[in-house]
């Protein structure tokens, strides 16, 4: 390109005739140069290791900038969170079900204990429904969990339980079974219709447009577990012997849904980049397999390697025992980025807050186990419960951390939480 430049520089000066041909020549010359370094900018590029993604800031970020949002932010301590009087994501944010007292009342006691964030779960339907009155809840929940020196790491999709899902009134929980209440968002329905997709597109850029500069959240989980492929829904379906009357969900195969997940999933990542949201962006892989174990022709491969190429921190779910988990985390750290682990706490699987915290501490890894308070969620039952009878509380909870009233199911496992925050708080007391 140099020698190009004084070359026609050259005829410029030594051939008066050629100079009107000449400097258009030089100008065109120089546009393309300018236009070349603009697009390596705006164009996302793959250096020599495959997962780490390049651009412009709205594009993933680099690892100065998560490293230093890792530093600042410090170690992260807290629970997937749901109050005790909501069994799912739509009877928590709906207005008429909305429960603000509980809400401090839950929070201010996860704070005592040195939690200092919560993992939360919207869902599509709430938007689209009440778009100003889920921001307004959403808002007041923000300030409720900062008033108690709590972020929040917000989940805007997820692939896990019923595939179907309407607003109103939601169904009571299903006697001595776990989490038979939770919903997918999107639904079945709204996943399998392509055109339908506008309403998420809105959905997701105008949530994180409306929070992308707000500092009581420490990030965005854009899609829990996406592969998800619906055993626990059929195995619910299957105990109650019914098909929950939804036909979308009964015909929706495992290869047909996670196709399309995967297709929304990186649709997603596309359009919170364009927000360019002040926080940074996740979703966690899950599953007892390393990505290095895993057939890479397989659509498991595939959600990993989308998950780990566009996340800005490194996330996971293991419910494993410490040592299992120590693997997965081994596999993880040649992506030399900050990790989160943001889901475990399966007692009676070896995964629990006594063992499995300090191996996460000690790493820095920040940490949600699942669930906060025993309510209408039932998830102080294991996973069995889908198909077997129960009638009464497992004397070793699945799930959860407190009982409706309180009380701690565990006091030895508060207590090394707030041994590891090394947080104090005493602000005033909520009383309930």
């Amino acid at each position: 390109l140099k020698l190009q430049f004084l070359y026609f520089i050259g005829m410029d000066m030594g051939i008066g005739a050629k100079r009107k041909r000449v400097v258009p020549c030089i100008a065109a010359i120089i546009l393309v140069f300018v236009l070349v370094q603009i697009s390596k900018t705006l164009v996302p590029t793959y250096d020599s290791d495959k997962y780490v993604f390049t651009g412009d800031a709205r594009m993933k970020w680099e690892k100065a900038r998560i490293w230093k949002w890792q530093r600042e932010m410090g170690w992260v301590v807290g629970a997937n969170y749901v109050p005790a009087t909501a069994i799912n994501q739509l009877e928590m944010f709906q207005e008429a079900t909305w429960d603000p007292k509980r809400i401090r009342f839950e929070l201010q006691l996860a704070s005592k204990s040195g939690m200092n964030c919560m993992r939360v779960f919207l869902h599509d339907l709430l938007f689209e429904s009440d778009k100003e009155g889920l921001f307004k809840r959403m808002n007041e929940f923000l300030s409720i969990a900062s008033f108690f020196d709590i972020k929040i790491l917000f989940v805007l999709f997820d692939a896990c339980w019923r595939g179907a899902a309407k607003l109103g009134p939601q169904p009571e929980p299903i006697p001595f079974t776990h989490n038979s209440g939770w919903l997918q968002s999107p639904t079945h329905a709204t996943l399998r219709d392509e055109s339908k997709w506008d309403k998420l597109q809105d959905y997701v850029t105008s949530v994180l447009q409306r929070f992308k500069d707000d500092s009581r959240i420490v990030g965005w989980d854009l899609y829990n577990e996406p592969s998800n492929f619906d055993l626990d829904f059929q195995l619910i379906s299957k105990k109650l012997n019914v098909e929950e009357g939804a036909p979308d969900a009964r015909h929706f195969s495992k290869t047909d849904k996670q196709t399309q997940v995967l297709k929304l999933l990186q649709l997603t990542f596309q359009w919170a980049r364009a927000v360019g949201p002040s926080q940074p962006l996740t979703t966690a892989i899950w599953g007892t397999m390393t990505p290095d174990d895993m057939d890479k022709d397989s659509l498991n491969a595939k959600f990993t390697e989308v998950q780990l190429t566009n996340s800005d921190v490194i996330s996971f779910h293991s419910y494993s025992s410490p040592a299992d988990m120590q693997v997965l985390i081994d596999s993880l750290r040649k992506f030399d980025r900050p990790i989160m682990c943001t889901e475990y706490l399966a007692r009676g699987y070896h995964s629990t807050i006594l063992g499995n915290l300090p191996v996460l501490h000690r790493q820095g890894i920040s940490a949600f186990n699942w669930g906060l308070f025993d309510g209408k969620t039932q998830t102080v039952y294991p996973w069995s419960s889908w198909y077997k009878t129960f009638s009464e509380k497992p004397s070793v909870w699945h799930h959860d951390v407190f009982n409706t009233d309180g009380i701690p199911f565990n006091a030895s496992e508060t207590d090394l939480i707030l041994k590891f925050s090394k947080k104090s708080n005493n602000k005033l007391l909520y009383q309930f």
